[in-house]
């Protein structure tokens, strides 16, 4: 086991426990016990952006749909180009190219983004795009399958296999925007309704990917871009798009925020204040005690408080003795206020020693000490 040595409650040396770690002294969190933090979940932290989609789920017995070791009519698996038109119809569907062999029909690929009772059942998706390290945007998944467990169900087959989805975003251009998949089945992607990415037939991953500099588009300007794709046979089920677009309606970055914290926690409640308010007699009900209280508790940041009784106290009552923060955007950093004497530390070394003095952790905090033009709790 591990011995912890305390000073004053705060855990000074060896291992700490979870619910003390914040408010402990002299080593910062990285070095008591080092975070692993999760590429993807610090980047979910930051911004999800959200789109929705529609799907539809057919049967395999769909003409366009496929059981292992069947394949279009005509012709085997693979990638083909040209199953559908140049332009997206006015309804902004895919238009069957009646020249292609991919489809058994104009009518039976008619069914594939509208909904056709008893042929298909439509759903809705969202898609949960996370940033990504090039400054745009990512959705991966290798094992694509939203209709598990519902709709027409697995027929059989371990996944729900024989489905379609339809994606519609409107962005603003800016140069460098660009979009790419890889996956498989049937991939179409147009943009201002003119077909630019053309992953058509029952394949394996493919990669497809346009730069949308060469689209003769205006900066600045609204621009719609409309994703069609098909899971045809039981067969993978991979999906992956990397798009760095401006998106017209996504939501705008969260602007900073100040949180507060003031003041010592004395609380009166029904059961100790007569009807004007005055105290009576001791509470039964002990809502601030002594000790160390989470205030904040989240996998993004954590915030302690300290309370105890000092001299200035009435009747034992709590005062606020510090407060300690934490937690993923901290990157493993801890930094303590201590309210009775003033006293800051980052990682247990002492900061804002003098009056007036700043601090800055780059990219993490600044903290300044000096004088205010008047008080903030006026």
């Amino acid at each position: 086991g591990h011995s912890v040595e305390h000073t004053r409650g705060f855990c000074h040396a060896g291992s700490c426990s979870n619910e003390n770690i914040l408010l402990q002294r002299g080593r910062s969190t990285t070095a008591l016990a080092p975070p692993v933090i999760d590429a993807t979940e610090t980047r979910r932290a930051q911004k999800i952006v959200q789109i929705p989609c529609t799907i539809r789920d057919f049967r395999h017995d769909h003409p366009d749909f496929y059981l292992p070791g069947e394949g279009p009519p005509g012709r085997s698996f693979g990638h083909v180009k040209g199953c559908v038109k140049q332009q997206l119809g006015p309804d902004r569907k895919p238009v069957f190219h009646e020249n292609g062999t991919c489809f058994n029909s104009s009518a039976s690929f008619a069914q594939w983004y509208n909904d056709a009772p008893g042929v298909n059942i439509h759903d809705n998706f969202t898609m949960e795009f996370l940033p990504n390290e090039f400054g745009g945007l990512t959705y991966d998944n290798p094992a694509f399958f939203p209709f598990d467990g519902k709709a027409w169900g697995s027929e059989t087959f371990e996944h729900n296999y024989w489905f379609t989805m339809e994606m519609h975003v409107d962005f603003v251009y800016v140069p460098g925007s660009t979009f790419a998949f890889k996956g498989d089945d049937d991939v179409w992607v147009f943009v201002n309704g003119s077909l630019v990415m053309d992953l058509g037939g029952v394949h394996t991953p493919l990669d497809g990917a346009v730069s949308l500099d060469d689209l003769n588009l205006i900066a600045g300007e609204k621009a719609t871009l409309d994703f069609f794709f098909a899971e045809r046979q039981p067969v993978l089920s991979t999906f992956k798009i990397d798009m760095r677009l401006k998106l017209d309606d996504a939501p705008l970055p969260m602007p900073e925020r100040t949180c507060m914290i003031w003041g010592d926690p004395h609380v009166n409640v029904f059961d100790s204040v007569d009807s004007d308010g005055d105290t009576i007699n001791a509470s039964v009900v002990n809502i601030y005690g002594h000790g160390d209280y989470w205030i904040v508790r989240s996998r993004a940041i954590s915030i302690q408080g300290r309370y105890n009784a000092t001299q200035w106290s009435i009747d034992g009552q709590s005062a606020t003795r510090a407060i300690a923060i934490g937690g993923r955007f901290m990157r493993g950093h801890t930094l303590i206020i201590e309210a009775m004497d003033g006293q800051m530390t980052w990682d247990g070394g002492a900061i804002l020693q003098d009056f007036p003095s700043s601090f800055e952790a780059e990219g993490i905090i600044s903290a300044s000490y000096h004088e205010l033009e008047e008080p903030i709790d006026k």
